[in-house]
């Protein structure tokens, strides 16, 4: 199966990849230490799947504007092999819950608090096509460490690592 290029307004900056997935496998594994600290029952895991353009986005931007969820933004998206800790530095950076502004092209977001399709943490789990040999209990204690860790639940909308994998998902929640 071919690969499409990005356009050149979603190129992804080469140096900026190389080394913020070098940071990644720096921090990987931390977030089992915060989890074992976490305290509480986890909140429940939400997920918006559609196809590309149906208003995925805008969805979960209303839904992120009108209750209190978690979820994956382009900040916390730079940490995905450690989701804690950028939950964490998110938590103590941006004080204040934004409100989010209805907008995005072809799904991308701009800014900080933009919601995140999390690519890279969900291919580190499900890889690229279907996968039938997910760590469950590995993925189940980082989402439910989100859930805890914001005490609240979290949304995640992703096209295609998770309609892949829905049954293998649907059996971790």
């Amino acid at each position: 199966m071919e690969k499409h290029k990005r356009t050149e307004a979603f190129a992804k900056d080469i140096h900026e990849e190389k080394h913020l997935s070098a940071f990644n496998h720096l921090i990987a594994g931390i977030d089992k230490s915060i989890i074992d600290d976490l305290d509480g029952i986890a909140s429940p895991i939400l997920f918006i799947l559609g196809s590309q353009r149906s208003g995925s986005t805008l969805l979960s931007q209303m839904l992120i504007n009108h209750f209190e969820l978690g979820y994956p933004n382009n900040f916390i998206a730079r940490f995905w092999k450690a989701p804690l800790i950028g939950t964490i530095l998110y938590d103590q950076i941006f004080t204040s819950k934004p409100r989010l502004d209805y907008t995005s092209t072809l799904g991308y977001t701009d800014g900080p608090h933009g919601p995140h399709e999390f690519g890279y943490f969900w291919k580190s789990y499900l890889g690229e096509e279907n996968n039938t040999s997910i760590d469950k209990s590995q993925l189940a204690s980082i989402l439910g460490g989100l859930t805890k860790q914001t005490q609240s639940p979290w949304l995640f909308k992703n096209l295609h690592y998770i309609k892949n994998n829905i049954k293998e998902i649907s059996r971790v929640y």
